[in-house]
C-alpha cells in the first residue's frame, strides 16, 4: 500500500482508542514483530491482510477510512478550506483571485481543477476570469470521456448543472447521466449512503437542467420515475429522505408550472402545508431557506391564471 506510514499511524490510533494489544489483533495472521513494524512505518500489509486486521481490531472500513480522510490534507481540500473561509467573509472576489492563481501553476491535478469548479460556478458569470471558464470546458471535456464519474468528478458536474445552462454540454449526455444514475441499485451499507446522496443530487440537478434547456415533458417523466427511486431508499437513509422529497418535488412543480399545468399549482399548496408544518415544529433555518427560494421561483413560473394559498 502506498503511504505506509499513514496507514500504519492510523491503524495504531484505532487499536490504541479501543484498548487492544498487538497479539490480540495480530492474531494468527501476522507476528506481532510484523505489526509493530506497519505500525511504526518500517513495511506495508497487503489489502486482504489489512482487511483481516480491521476484523479482528472490531471497526469496519468505514471507521478506518474516516480516520484516513481527516489525516490527509491534499491540495483539492486546502483549496476548497480556504475558498469556503473566504466565501463565509463575504469576499467571493478573493475566492477568483486564488482560483485564477492555482490555475495558472504548472502541473495542475484533476483534484484542484475539480475543486475550483465547485467554488466558483455560483459567483456571477460577468465577472468570471477566462482561465475558470477554460477550467470548466476542460472538465466538461473529461466527463464526457469518462465511462463512470468518481464521486469527486460528480461533486463538481452537479455545481456546474445548479448554475445556469452549461457552455459546450449536450443533452445527450445530461440524458445519459440521468439513464446512467436512474439505473443505481442502492446498497444497504453504511458506506452506500454515499453514493445513494451523489446519486440523487446528480439525477436532481441534472434533471433540473433539461427543464431550463426547454424539455419539459422529458424532466418530468425523468423527475417522477427518480421520485419512485427514491421510495426504494427508504430504509438505507430515511433521514434524508424528506429532503430529497421536498427537492424533487420542487423540480416537479417548477416544470408542471412551465407546462402550464394547473396541477404545479396544485402541488405547490400541498408542499409549501408541509413546509410551513415543519418550521412551525422545528423552525429549521433551512426549511426556512427553502420556502423562500420556491416562493420566488413558483410565483415566477406560474402563469396558469391559478393563485396560490401561500
Amino acid at each position: 500500500m502506498n503511504n505506509k506510514s499513514e496507514h500504519g499511524k492510523i491503524f495504531k490510533k484505532l487499536r490504541l482508542e479501543r484498548g487492544l494489544k498487538l497479539k490480540e489483533v495480530a492474531g494468527d495472521i501476522i507476528s506481532t514483530q510484523t505489526l509493530r513494524r506497519f505500525e511504526a512505518d518500517e513495511t506495508s500489509v497487503s489489502i486482504a491482510v489489512l482487511e483481516k486486521l480491521l476484523e479482528n481490531l472490531g471497526v469496519d472500513y468505514i471507521d478506518y477510512m474516516l480516520e484516513l480522510k481527516s489525516s490527509i490534507k491534499d491540495s483539492g481540500s486546502v483549496i476548497l478550506t480556504e475558498a469556503y473561509q473566504l466565501l463565509r467573509e463575504g469576499n467571493p472576489s478573493a475566492v477568483l483571485t486564488l482560483a485564477t492563481r492555482k490555475l495558472k501553476e504548472e502541473n495542475i491535478t484533476l483534484k484542484e481543477r475539480l475543486s475550483i469548479a465547485r467554488i466558483t460556478q455560483g459567483i456571477k458569470p460577468g465577472v468570471v476570469p477566462e482561465i475558470i471558464k477554460e477550467n470548466n470546458r476542460f472538465l466538461l471535456k473529461h466527463f464526457q470521456s469518462v465511462n463512470k464519474l468518481s464521486y469527486e468528478e460528480q461533486l463538481a458536474l452537479n455545481t456546474m448543472f445548479g448554475f445556469g445552462k452549461v457552455d459546450e454540454i449536450t443533452i445527450e449526455y445530461i440524458r445519459r447521466i440521468i439513464t446512467e444514475n436512474l439505473n443505481f441499485k442502492p446498497g444497504v451499507e453504511m458506506l452506500d449512503q454515499i453514493p445513494i446522496v451523489t446519486t440523487f443530487y446528480t439525477l436532481l440537478s441534472s434533471i433540473s437542467y433539461l427543464s431550463r434547456c426547454g424539455y419539459y415533458e422529458e424532466a418530468q417523466e425523468r423527475c417522477y420515475e427518480a421520485i419512485n427511486l427514491l421510495k426504494t431508499i427508504g430504509n438505507v437513509v430515511p433521514g434524508l429522505n424528506k429532503i430529497f422529497y421536498i427537492r424533487f418535488y420542487g423540480v416537479l412543480i417548477q416544470i408542471k408550472l412551465r407546462l402550464n399545468n394547473v396541477e404545479g399549482v396544485e402541488l405547490a399548496n400541498k408542499l409549501f402545508r408541509e413546509l410551513d408544518a415543519s418550521i412551525a415544529l422545528y423552525d429549521d433555518p433551512m426549511d426556512k431557506y427553502v420556502r423562500d427560494e420556491y416562493m420566488t421561483k413558483f410565483y415566477k413560473e406560474n402563469k396558469t391564471g391559478v393563485e396560490f394559498d401561500f
